[in-house]
């Protein structure tokens, strides 16, 4: 019986095995995150990989990012303009995608390709609220009021387009560099592209081929 089972989980292992081959890669990276309109932090991903022809690839990713405090600017009523200041602070970000990679470019062991990818994400960050002082020489400042900050947990959809090179290094390992830009919907902020709701992301990491 154990003969017999044994030469069915080897029997097995070589089918999945051999559907496998050239098929699905893992992929991990890690890397920094630049938010529009605020500091930058650290993410890191993991990744499942499906060729479905020779030139593209289905996936499905996880990822996390933190950042700290956003930048922002008050147009206070007097006419005088304040910069640095910040209502935010303790980023984090989970996203799951689905999306295609596309080869668009082969030398040797290197090819350029592209992602396009949508996906949902949780954005959770502090938020604090800036409160205008008058002081008695008259002169006007903003000061960060800790006493009212309050917890935000929101829930988006995602894009994300972005461009990378991967190298062959083994039959089984590819070397990878990629740059992303990302921008989510259904936050506090307001348009697509440009503002504190868009990001881009610089990863380095590796391709396991299975």
């Amino acid at each position: 019986m154990k003969k017999t089972s044994l030469i069915l989980l080897l029997s097995l292992l070589s089918v999945i095995n051999l559907y496998s081959q050239d098929k699905f890669s893992i992929e991990f990276g890690g890397g920094v995150i630049s938010p529009f309109k605020s500091y930058g932090g650290f993410n890191g991903k993991a990744q499942l990989n499906y060729s479905y022809s020779i030139n593209n690839d289905l996936y499905a990713s996880f990822s996390f990012a933190s950042w700290a405090r956003n930048i922002g600017t008050i147009h206070d009523p007097d006419g005088q303009t304040f910069y640095n200041i910040y209502s935010e602070y303790d980023h984090s970000l989970y996203s799951i995608f689905v999306g295609n990679r596309m080869i668009l470019f082969r030398y040797k062991a290197l090819s350029l390709f592209n992602d396009i990818e949508i996906g949902y994400q949780i954005l959770n960050y502090t938020r604090i609220f800036p409160q205008r002082i008058i002081n008695p020489d008259g002169t006007i400042e903003y000061l960060t009021d800790y006493s009212k900050k309050k917890n935000i947990t929101e829930n988006l959809f995602g894009l994300g387009a972005g461009l990378g090179i991967k190298n062959r290094i083994t039959s089984q390992i590819d070397l990878l560099l990629s740059i992303k830009l990302n921008s989510y919907v259904g936050s506090n902020y307001t348009g697509l592209l440009g503002g504190p709701n868009t990001f881009i992301t610089f990863m380095g990491g590796l391709i396991c081929n299975l």
